[in-house]
Formats: structure tokens, C-alpha cells, sequence
């Protein structure tokens, strides 16, 4: 069995963050003040039929939490010794 990376990308709608795994919950929710939050970004929203919103994360966004996520869990290094 293949060990769990320490820190994950957690996307919702609307928002993105670098996570550290912990062993218990801290809240359902993502939210950039948890102590579990290593970075955090919001999405951009949209309005569209009147007045429903819509909150959509960038690619940029997901593409720096992934950067980000390796980095944290040393797999870009490892990658480089290879």
C-alpha cells in the first residue's frame, strides 16, 4: 500500500488550497483561516440569468496549488534525482 502525500490540492467550486493531512476533521468546509490551509485562493465569479452567480477557479489557480502541492511533498525533487 502506497503512502498518502502530507499535503493535497482540495478544489470545491469557487475556491482552491494546498491542504496538510491531518488525522482528524477540522471542518467540512475550506476556508483559508483553518490551520490545516497552507495557501488559499478564491475563484472569479460570474453572473449570468439574472442573478445567479457562478464562482469558477482559474487554471492558473489550479495549476500554482499543483506546483505548489509537489513542491510541499518534495516530488519535484525526487523527480530531478531520477
Amino acid at each position: 500500500m502506497s503512502k498518502q502525500a502530507e499535503f493535497y490540492v482540495d478544489e470545491r467550486t469557487g475556491c482552491i488550497a494546498v491542504r496538510k493531512r491531518v488525522n482528524y476533521r477540522i471542518s467540512p468546509g475550506c476556508h483559508e483561516e483553518l490551520p490545516d490551509v497552507v495557501a488559499f485562493w478564491s475563484g472569479d465569479s460570474t453572473t449570468f440569468h439574472g442573478d445567479d452567480v457562478e464562482w469558477n477557479v482559474a487554471t492558473w489557480q489550479q495549476e500554482k496549488a499543483k506546483r505548489l502541492c509537489e513542491l510541499l511533498n518534495g516530488d519535484l525533487l525526487l523527480a530531478e534525482k531520477e
